[in-house]
């Protein structure tokens, strides 16, 4: 069965959105950008 697409942007707040694009912008990486990325990211590597 195939599910029908979710709008992640309708269901996360505006901040956090843009948020989650800047982090997909500024990673230079050939994989994916999973939710774990963003989140190790946030956790390790966002700048006060």
């Amino acid at each position: 069965m195939i599910r029908n697409p979710i709008d992640i942007a309708s269901r996360t707040s505006p901040e956090l959105s843009g948020l989650i694009e800047a982090i997909v912008n500024q990673l230079d990486s050939d994989e994916p950008v999973t939710l774990a990325t963003v989140r190790s990211f946030i956790e390790y590597e966002l700048p006060a």
